[in-house]
């Protein structure tokens, strides 16, 4: 079963945003940056501030999670339809945010015609640099 995910746009710079409607209307920013291993991109997103940065740390606490992070699902598929035969890593900016968004993913992976979509949870600088992802 699909889950319901917000309308996005991407930006002439890249960056893919979309409004955040729970209690309050949130402009979310979600960016794919390459690291320093060839074809391994990272995925971040949070809040869009007023200086166009992003705020990974804010807990917005808006009330939409699952929905935000079928939103960033959905973007993740786009670019990999773009980028095929690239590895996107995905961190949380804290632990407590990493185990939250493990057990919601973990909960609502979702098959479709293609297949079931696995997610691999990077704990640590560690894991990135021996390549265990």
């Amino acid at each position: 079963m699909r889950q319901d995910f917000y309308d996005y746009s991407r930006d002439r710079d890249g960056r893919y945003r979309f409004t955040s409607g729970g209690k309050r209307n949130i402009i979310k920013v979600v960016d794919f940056t390459p690291t320093n291993h060839n074809g391994i991109y990272n995925l971040w997103f949070g809040d869009l501030l007023p200086d166009n940065s992003i705020d990974d740390m804010v807990i917005s606490n808006n009330g939409d999670i699952v929905k935000v992070l079928a939103t960033v699902i959905q973007i993740t598929r786009e670019i990999m339809a773009e980028m095929p035969f690239v590895t996107i890593v995905f961190k949380g900016s804290t632990t407590g945010r990493m185990a939250l968004y493990k057990r919601i993913l973990q909960k609502k992976l979702y098959r479709t015609r293609e297949g079931v979509y696995y997610f691999r949870f990077c704990f640590t600088k560690r894991e990135l640099q021996r390549g265990n992802f």
